[in-house]
């Protein structure tokens, strides 16, 4: 069995950093494990296939893929050891690397990975979202931010405007708000399922290219429509909003938090920050909301570092969370079905900071046992190996 001594570690820009930080807190983590680590954090500089074979560590890894704008010259196929993608985002976004034989991926969602698997996929290792263990408040944390949001505004409207403008046939139109009705009404179907199941429903075929366009489409309103429905839902308390826009599209203009919650008393709309100025925000906030309604079955990150932060998260309710934390007890949950009851839960927390440091010190307790770039570490050394031997016996 092939053993790993050595790693290559990469990443680059993303709106928030957040790939950068994740991939030097993951580094820190082989690091002690005896593991020779090399990080590259602008890998769109680095040309892979300049490297002499001699210094290429044992294998390499990215947080999402590594581009080429030749596809004879990736990574898979010129780098004289294995290389992993570790994805943050829905595998639909990421198919054509999970088809390639060469590729080796990881995904966050439970029930895409299971899918995977009954199509026949041995390349793909189910490895959640994690945060370093040295992340924690100072004793005594000073918290003024009540409530706080992390993320992006995905215009829902912007996009509605979009979908209109395509010049559809109307059966079509259909299709869009019966997937978007399907994500919310039933939280173990995912917009991809959704989208093809409304599509079924009318006895319409496209093109995957179409569908691929208008699953996206249902996938950025469902994340804009719920964020945004989400922060409405709270009257009485103070919500501190941090943010850009998610959603760009040059026929569209597209409108961010300032624009959706201009007026609302009790809201601040403050300037987009870095993943670790999000951190200290966290640090910060009692509360701390999270909508994901990407995944059915899968992690955040924002729910692991708001725990292990000392604020106490509320994030819609999936099966991820459901089987690995006590709602009530270690983490709070709110469903698409009932967010009316999401302001009683926030100011019962807020009413009641005993309860409310109570439920997020045992959540923090379990993030930091299973939930670390340590525990991420072991497990990829003990997944990765029989993937690497398969992968030198296919390239044979």
């Amino acid at each position: 069995m092939r053993s790993i001594h050595s790693v290559l570690i990469l990443a680059k820009f993303n709106q928030y950093d957040s790939k950068k930080y994740f991939a030097a807190r993951l580094a820190e983590a082989f690091q002690r494990k005896g593991i020779q680590t090399r990080l590259e954090l602008d890998m769109d500089k680095w040309q892979w296939w300049s490297e002499p074979s001699k210094d290429f560590p044992d294998f390499s890894c990215s947080f999402n893929r590594v581009l080429s704008e030749n596809p004879e010259r990736t990574i898979w196929k010129l780098a004289p050891s294995p290389h992993v993608s570790f994805y943050l985002d829905p595998i639909f976004y990421y198919m054509d690397d999970i088809q390639n034989p060469l590729s080796i991926s990881t995904c966050i969602d439970h029930s895409e990975y299971r899918e995977l698997l009954s199509q026949g996929y041995r390349n793909v290792m189910l490895m959640p979202h994690a945060i370093e263990r040295e992340l924690c408040a100072e004793t005594n944390q000073e918290r003024p931010y009540e409530v706080s949001v992390l993320g992006s505004c995905y215009d829902p409207e912007g996009i509605r405007t979009y979908w209109k403008s395509l010049n559809l046939p109307d059966n079509i139109y259909k299709v869009f708000d019966a997937a978007i009705e399907r994500v919310f009404s039933d939280p173990k179907v995912n917009f991809v399922h959704a989208t093809s199941d409304a599509f079924q429903n009318i006895g319409l075929r496209i093109d995957e290219k179409m569908f691929q366009k208008i699953a996206n489409l249902v996938d950025q309103y469902t994340r804009g429509y719920d964020r945004l429905a989400l922060i409405k839902s709270i009257k009485k308390a103070h919500v501190h909003v941090f943010g850009g826009t998610g959603w760009t599209n040059r026929e569209v203009p597209s409108q961010g938090w300032g624009f959706y919650l201009a007026g609302l008393p009790n809201v601040t709309v403050h300037p987009q920050i870095g993943f670790a100025e999000s951190l200290e925000v966290m640090k910060k906030s009692k509360i701390v909301l999270n909508s994901a309604p990407f995944f059915i079955e899968g992690s955040h990150e924002r729910v692991f570092a708001a725990l292990a932060c000392g604020a106490l998260p509320i994030t819609n309710k999936n099966l991820y969370w459901s089987e690995n934390f006590i709602e009530g007890e270690e983490i709070e949950f709110y469903q698409y079905s009932d967010r009316s009851a999401i302001e009683d839960k926030v100011n019962r927390y807020l009413e009641d900071e005993a309860l409310r440091k109570k439920v997020a010190a045992a959540g923090r307790e379990k993030v930091m046992k299973y939930h670390t770039w340590d525990n991420r570490v072991e497990l990829l050394l003990q997944e990765l190996p029989p993937m690497f031997e398969r992968k030198l016996q296919i390239q044979k």
